[in-house]
């Protein structure tokens, strides 16, 4: 069976980066408009979890990734977060969200990925 993984990353080669890295564990990934509110999205298949990079940076990602993940969090989706600060963390903390830093190895990427996958499907993430 088929997993997938809706990635909002507001940079072509880190999204191109986590891509190949998400493939290497097994995920297929789709990769979301960035100016769609998600819902179309969440609706187009059943995913594993949203995975979102908070980028204060690149103007208005930041508001609209909170966006997207609390309508993820709506739809019963488990939300994994990179966070481009101590006030993001703060909120990921407080929304029960998952959380993974940059830089970060594959290991830790595999790590957060059986917990969102666990939190999708209790019984199939534990084995």
């Amino acid at each position: 069976m088929t997993r997938y993984v809706l990635l909002f990353e507001p940079y072509e080669m880190l999204a191109e980066m986590l891509t190949l890295s998400l493939n290497e564990l097994g995920f297929e990934v789709d990769i979301g408009d960035s100016l769609c509110s998600g819902d179309e999205a969440f609706r187009a298949r059943r995913y594993e979890c949203v995975f979102i990079n908070l980028d204060q940076s690149f103007k208005g990602w930041h508001s609209r990734g909170l966006l997207i993940a609390n309508k993820a969090s709506d739809f019963g989706l488990p939300v994994v977060m990179i966070p481009d600060n101590a006030d993001a963390q703060d909120v990921i903390r407080a929304k029960g969200w998952l959380q993974i830093n940059k830089p970060f190895k594959l290991a830790e990427l595999k790590d957060v990925m059986q917990q969102a996958t666990w939190a999708r499907n209790p019984v199939a993430g534990s084995a």
